[in-house]
């Protein structure tokens, strides 16, 4: 298929004669000299959940329908349906960002609004929780970049005390859609009723997207990305892209983005160097939120590969049976799980665990690393433990979570909790 062609849609809701046109193509991008860091990114006090959506007040939305050129519609795929508001510069960003970046921008102080319209976008669900995983971004163009950065060096050397908001006379802007490891086909409505236009990645094809956001808010979601991105300490699975010809204007985004908020990221690095207890306010989502997050992500990737490979879907694991649960093998995950565990006879010789002091006393407490080292531990102490009936449940929970572990998925239970609780009941 010709990915440029306009192909025609079946009639829905969505296809109206009264949508505006394509937007016309952009001029391609230049070089600038690069910038490089290695200081992580502290700018978020917390980090955005991944698939939840980003809310923000009823008259905010109202405005952006109104300033989006699109109206409400996805940016990038130009859909109604699924819709979320999506920030560049996150509603939980820093306090100490939020004033740096005041400074800045040549505004009084407390007066960074970051659910302006100029800071968010409408955009699908799906995209939007891309987004903010950093699979893709936004990347202005030289001439709106550059005149950023005639602003920002102004205002670092205290030639002029304006503000950011005159800096453009334009009230919309074209930016590139620029993958940072996003992979999905993209369907994009079209000009013509009932069509839209197929694009694959690396979307070269796509073209420029006209939007109301303003250069400012991009250039600090682009510089953030790349400034992370670059952290080796980075262990997320995206990554700057191989076309050399973007990295440039990548590199001066994240330069003009330190311009602003450097000072205020090393001083809230100080501060919790100097307050350890104050640094799980600041840093990085717990093990929980990442364990969240890793789940979504490797279920768009499972879907993704479910969609493009016809042999997944026809395979014995598959769970394509009467009554199993679709697109994802629950079974073949946990039996890919069991051959890493350890059996009952190996950890009786296992030194899987550590020794930690117990807080105000000298006797060590035991941490075991699976049930199976912990019934092992508790079968060779038997002897100082009497009967054998005093340790035997430990074994016998063993099991149960064995069996557990191995038991096939089920269809969620429907109708009231009288109907479906005894079905559940454990044998």
């Amino acid at each position: 298929m010709d990915h440029t062609t306009q192909t025609f849609l079946p009639p829905n809701d969505d296809n109206d004669p009264t949508y505006p046109g394509v937007p016309s193509a952009g001029r391609s991008v230049k070089s600038h000299a690069s910038t490089k860091s290695t200081t992580r990114s502290l700018a978020e006090s917390t980090t955005q959940s991944s698939g939840t959506a980003s809310s923000a007040p009823t008259g905010v939305k109202a405005a952006l329908t109104r300033v989006a050129p699109d109206g409400e519609r996805c940016l990038i795929t130009r859909t109604k349906g699924q819709l979320e508001c999506t920030h560049l510069v996150a509603r939980s960003t820093h306090i100490i960002v939020r004033k740096a970046l005041e400074a800045a921008w040549g505004m009084e102080s407390g007066k960074l609004d970051l659910d302006a319209v100029q800071n968010i976008f409408w955009s699908r669900s799906d995209i939007h929780r891309a987004f903010n995983d950093y699979e893709w971004l936004l990347l202005p163009t030289e001439k709106d970049l550059q005149a950023a950065i005639d602003f920002s060096n102004r205002r670092a050397s205290q030639h002029t005390h304006s503000h950011f908001g005159t800096v453009y006379s334009n009230k919309t802007w074209k930016y590139h859609f620029l993958s940072l490891g996003y992979e999905e086909t993209i369907f994009r409505k079209g000009n013509v009723p009932q069509s839209y236009t197929v694009h694959d990645s690396p979307y070269s094809d796509l073209g420029p997207v006209d939007s109301h956001l303003s250069p400012f808010y991009v250039i600090y979601n682009v510089g953030q990305k790349v400034h992370d991105i670059k952290d080796p300490n980075y262990e997320g699975h995206c990554k700057l892209p191989e076309d050399l010809s973007c990295r440039p204007l990548l590199d001066e985004c994240e330069a003009v983005y330190l311009l602003w908020v450097d000072r205020a990221l090393e001083e809230l690095e100080a501060e919790l160097e100097q307050s350890p207890s104050e640094r799980s306010r600041y840093q990085a989502p717990s093990e929980s939120e990442s364990r969240s997050q890793n789940q979504n992500r490797t279920y768009r990737l499972r879907d993704r590969n479910w969609d493009k490979d016809p042999q997944a879907r026809n395979s014995p694991q598959s769970g394509s049976g009467a009554g199993a649960p679709q697109r994802r093998n629950c079974t073949g995950t946990t039996q890919t799980t069991d051959q890493y565990l350890p059996t009952l006879e190996q950890s009786i010789h296992s030194t899987d665990f550590r020794l930690e002091a117990v807080s105000g006393t000298h006797e060590p407490s035991r941490q075991w690393a699976n049930v199976g080292d912990w019934v092992a531990s508790v079968k060779s102490c038997a002897s100082n433990l009497g009967p054998q009936s005093d340790w035997e449940g430990a074994e016998q929970a063993r099991r149960f979570l064995v069996k557990y572990r191995h038991e096939a998925a089920r269809e969620p239970p429907r109708g009231s909790w009288e109907e479906w609780i005894p079905e559940y009941e454990f044998e």
